[in-house]
């Protein structure tokens, strides 16, 4: 009962948080392990998944997974927010590499799509395919509420520029592998910072607003 309650406690814990510092005086590294990182997503990985990963998925991660997590810790993400000020225009992920202590992206494998497929449309919509995006969505989920739980501040951004094969190519990252999501991890102290919640935190409504009993 107790364990029920610790996790009810973060899940209601755990809040949107873009945190924008500045890109040209980025905050220092605040001392996050990378252990402690590999830990939450030891952890993480427990989600749960129908399918594995195609072969074609396994050359460099082997893993029968559907999602890949590619790490950076604070150093790499100031790296990363030099060569972005240098060579594109990164917009608002600038200022979130500046107060990053740790950034993971995280990938999906999608099932080899139709030759037929339209240029537009990044992948074949099947239920393997939903299946696939469903379970590593659940394992980013459980790297929100890990660091949530350890006294990080966390936000999951669509990634941006961090999605293109320019940025998979860099990090020697599959163009076949799919940005589920850049995952900032923050400390609690960020100095005089930007910090911003996520527009819809408060949109959810009440459990009956999204939620019925089935009746006969």
């Amino acid at each position: 009962m107790n364990d029920h309650l610790k996790l009810k406690d973060v899940l209601n814990r755990r809040v949107t948080s873009k945190v924008l510092a500045d890109p040209v005086k980025p905050l220092p590294p605040y001392g996050l392990e990378r252990s402690e990182v590999d830990e939450w997503l030891s952890s993480a990985g427990q989600a749960p998944f129908h399918h594995q990963a195609e072969r074609s998925h396994k050359a460099s991660l082997s893993s029968p997974v559907p999602w890949r997590m590619y790490k950076f810790d604070a150093l790499n993400c100031r790296e990363l927010l030099t060569y972005l000020n240098e060579n594109t225009d990164a917009g608002k992920i600038c200022n979130m590499l500046a107060a990053s202590e740790a950034m993971v992206l995280a990938t999906w494998t999608p099932d080899a799509a139709n030759d037929d497929l339209s240029e537009n449309i990044l992948f074949e919509g099947t239920e393997r395919n939903m299946e696939h995006v469903a379970a590593a969505s659940a394992a980013v989920q459980n790297l929100l509420l890990l660091a949530t739980e350890a006294g990080w501040r966390t936000y999951w951004s669509t990634g941006g520029v961090l999605r293109t094969s320019q940025i998979f190519n860099r990090y020697n990252i599959s163009n076949s592998e799919i940005l589920l999501g850049a995952i900032f991890i923050y400390p609690q102290d960020v100095g005089d910072a930007e910090i911003r919640k996520g527009k819809l935190c408060d949109a959810r409504g009440n459990v009956s607003d999204w939620s019925r009993w089935v009746t006969n």
